[in-house]
């Protein structure tokens, strides 16, 4: 629970008590690439931190895979409005890579926001943070050009290029893998 441990102590320090509550309700597996955690019309039970590896989320639009969201190590795999309302997924989540992952079901979350209330400001505090992502990556669709986004994703993240298909790539960034490779063909 090591990377797990830190980022929420940084957050908010939670006494040992949360911890060993945790520790009961958490689920660690060990999967390999390909692997669905989530399919498209069920309902997200769970929210999953990522240890070790790599997920991606999509769907499909006019038969189109259309990559949403990128999660690597020290990231959260969540199905947004399915999990926090618990309604049908409208996405896929897959691994990428052999992933080690730690999961805690909806309603044990739900259990030590109740009986922890320093874990509400930790839950605030990470919900935030994806909101902001999420806005950023908004805008970025929408305002900026194909290449800028692709020199974005460089800059954050240079090693996803490695890890990551360059057809999933191209959909994270709303162009086509032929428009992927003529911006990168440019930029080299």
């Amino acid at each position: 629970m090591g990377p797990l441990y830190e980022i929420v102590q940084k957050i908010h320090p939670l006494p040992n008590e949360f911890w060993d509550d945790l520790q009961s309700t958490l689920v660690e597996r060990e999967l390999p690439l390909k692997t669905l955690l989530l399919r498209q019309g069920t309902i997200s039970k769970e929210i999953t931190f990522i240890v070790k590896g790599l997920a991606r989320a999509y769907y499909f639009k006019n038969d189109l895979d259309v990559t949403s969201w990128l999660m690597r190590e020290n990231d959260f795999i969540i199905s947004v409005v399915s999990f926090f309302r618990q309604i049908p997924s409208e996405e896929n989540i897959e691994l990428l890579e052999d992933s080690t992952l730690i999961s805690i079901p909806h309603k044990q979350l739900l259990a030590l926001y109740k009986k922890y209330e320093a874990f509400n400001v930790v839950g605030r505090v990470i919900t935030e943070n994806y909101y902001i992502l999420s806005e950023q990556r908004i805008y970025s669709m929408r305002m900026q050009t194909a290449r800028e986004r692709y020199e974005l994703l460089v800059s954050n993240d240079p090693g996803i290029f490695q890890r990551v298909p360059l057809k999933y790539i191209a959909s994270y960034l709303g162009m086509k893998p032929e428009t992927l490779s003529r911006i990168r063909g440019k930029v080299r």
